[in-house]
């Protein structure tokens, strides 16, 4: 059975996270911390990625990319947060490049 991109995707993300994890532990910060930490760089990434492959930028888009919670993107958004705009998002499949570029 051959692994989707995403499962690929995720693999290499976790083992260029393992030693950042190791360093976040032994400074003290714990997984929820981290965990939400993290929501909010999905939350401030999806801009970027949806625009660039030419998707409506609003709450729904937003959840359905990151899987983060309707009412979350709306609250994140409600503190302050920018309406959705564009970033240039980077990837590196092959080469490092803006996506859309």
């Amino acid at each position: 059975m051959s692994e989707s991109r995403a499962d690929l995707s995720l693999a290499a993300a976790l083992r260029v996270m393992a030693p950042m994890v190791e360093l976040l532990l032994r400074e003290g910060v714990t997984y929820p911390r981290f965990a939400n930490a993290l929501k909010k760089t999905f939350l401030e990434a999806a801009p970027g990625v949806l625009d660039a492959s030419s998707t409506r930028v609003n709450d729904s888009s937003i959840s359905t990319l990151t899987g983060i919670h309707r009412k979350d993107v709306r609250e994140w958004r409600s503190v302050g947060q920018p309406p959705p705009q564009a970033k240039k998002s980077w990837c590196c499949y092959g080469s490092l490049h803006p996506l859309g570029e």
